[in-house]
């Protein structure tokens, strides 16, 4: 998916997809909602740019997650409240010294499911992707680039005045005559700003970071990839026997009125 969208990004614009981190310039941030296959999509993605990179280490310079999706996650959990109050605490860290004392508090809860979403979220690139403190993403970067997905979600209320169902390359050039293309020129006004007072927390902050050891991610995204396509099946053949006791009560019924006749 990512690698179509990046051959889409050329063609409109005729210059290459180009991330910070590996060519020195243009993107510095991809801001979505937490999905791992999609995440692992994009790192796998980024990885044929620059294989000296794991996949999972490439999410750590660039990825973010929405803050606002997270949150509403928690909400929904169907954990304690003293529980879903250190996983809202993630957000606000100033170490990872915090986050490690975090992640133990939420253990002691001890309660039933903890142990697979503590697997989860303590996973680097996911962390990494909710706090400074384990993204290898530039302090000024993380505190400039947005944290929730609102300006994206607000361009929904834009489809009936822009049209419906539009082309993927007439919607991408036609955005910087929207008002959500002007709110995007606002957002990068303010962003400038607030670059010129964060350089100096910057400096403070990238002696920080937590080391990280990468496991195997292509394994990882293989696994995933394996348990989508089981569900797959398995909806497959849930499909197959409704279609099969569908028929079987046709039958059941043509035989029914041959019979009366």
């Amino acid at each position: 998916m990512f690698e179509t969208f990046f051959e889409i990004v050329k063609k409109l614009s005729n210059k290459p997809a180009h991330f910070r981190h590996i060519h020195s310039d243009s993107w510095v941030c991809v801001l979505a909602d937490l999905n791992q296959v999609q995440a692992l999509g994009l790192g796998k993605a980024m990885k044929k740019m620059d294989p000296t990179r794991k996949a999972k280490e490439h999410l750590q310079y660039v990825f973010k997650s929405c803050h606002i999706y997270y949150k509403k996650n928690v909400d929904h959990y169907p954990y304690c409240a003293d529980t879903k109050h250190d996983m809202l605490e993630i957000l606000k860290v100033n170490s990872f010294e915090e986050i490690n004392q975090i992640f133990g508090q939420i253990k002691m809860h001890n309660e039933d499911g903890i142990q697979n979403w503590l697997e989860y979220y303590q996973k680097p690139w996911v962390l990494g992707s909710l706090t400074y403190h384990y993204s290898l993403m530039s302090y000024e970067d993380w505190q400039t680039t947005q944290f929730d997905t609102n300006i994206a979600e607000s361009a929904h209320a834009m489809i009936n005045r822009t049209g419906k169902s539009l082309k993927l390359k007439i919607a991408i050039l036609s955005k910087d005559k929207s008002d959500f293309g002007k709110k995007m020129q606002a957002n990068k006004r303010s962003v400038r700003k607030l670059s010129k007072r964060t350089t100096s927390k910057g400096k403070q902050c990238a002696s920080k970071k937590a080391k990280i050891d990468y496991d195997d991610d292509d394994t990882e995204m293989e696994i995933e990839e394996r348990k989508i396509a089981l569900e797959e099946r398995k909806m497959q053949l849930k499909q197959n026997e409704i279609d099969l006791k569908l028929k079987e009560l046709q039958i059941k019924k043509l035989e029914m009125e041959l019979n009366n006749n």
